[in-house]
């Protein structure tokens, strides 16, 4: 499994076709608000709260592994619900300038 298909497997297993496990999930990252210097672990103990009380709630389906819970914990972003994903207006010329220009902070 990728990071990009854990929301689909986390949803498929243990969320659907209840809707309890989303609002679940809604419940526990309400109010996380994602910021540039927001390091992974914040990220990273949500989604083992998450994977805590889906089973207290009895939304894990029998084939949601410890290997999947282990791969939502370390490579599942957030849920986006509170992002703005808006477009942007922005040069072309400006942007490109950008990203000839950035080099990851490691």
């Amino acid at each position: 499994m990728t990071s990009q298909n854990i929301p689909p497997r986390l949803c498929q297993s243990p969320c659907s076709p209840d809707p309890s496990g989303l609002r679940l999930v809604a419940k526990i990252w309400t109010g996380f608000d994602p910021q540039p210097a927001t390091h992974w672990t914040e990220v990273a103990q949500l989604n083992h709260q998450t994977l805590l009380e889906l089973p207290e709630a009895g939304l894990t389906a029998p084939d949601f592994s410890d290997t999947d819970a282990r791969r939502v914990v370390d490579a599942w972003s957030f849920p986006l619900h509170g992002a703005d994903l808006s477009a942007i207006e922005i040069d072309p010329d400006t942007l490109r300038e950008e990203q000839r220009n950035w080099s990851p902070e490691l």
